[in-house]
């Protein structure tokens, strides 16, 4: 693990994420990342970063392709397992280990993962679908539960 601090810079092809590529049109591209690591005030280790990059998702209202910026930061700490995650100051998310080192591939991809949209869908200005359809309000009258108290007597 680090114990100075050290930058990074880069960019990755998006094609290296086949986990990512289940929820995008396609994975052309690269994402930009840029990493530091250290140890901090209180001798935790930290891995800091920051991803920029632009996917491809299909909209959930009208099935096209949109362009979806991505642009996330993110500060973590690496440990060995849950017990120790939840001794983590609240700045720090838990970077689970299960050796002594960082695949930085599978960290990014996992960034990008949790930046991805519940539903993505295109600003309503953009999409070709202008108007959600309306469901039809039906009113269903209301049934007694006591009706069937009053069958019996």
């Amino acid at each position: 693990m680090a114990t100075q601090r050290v930058s990074h810079e880069g960019t990755l092809s998006l094609a290296l994420f086949s986990r990512l590529a289940q929820h995008c049109e396609s994975l052309e591209g690269e994402v930009t990342v840029t990493l530091e690591s250290g140890r901090d005030i209180e001798g935790l280790v930290f891995l800091k970063g920051y991803l920029s990059t632009v996917l491809s998702l299909q909209c959930q209202r009208c099935n096209d392709p949109f362009e979806y910026p991505v642009s996330t930061e993110f500060m973590l700490s690496p440990v060995f397992n849950h017990k120790d995650a939840k001794g983590l100051p609240s700045h720090y998310d838990p970077l689970l280990l299960d050796e002594d080192s960082v695949v930085v591939e599978t960290m990014v991809e996992d960034e990008l993962l949790l930046s991805l949209p519940l539903i993505p869908k295109h600003d309503l200005v953009d999409c070709k679908v202008k108007e959600l359809p309306k469901a039809p309000f039906i009113a269903t009258p209301k049934k007694n539960p006591f009706a069937v108290l009053k069958r019996a007597k």
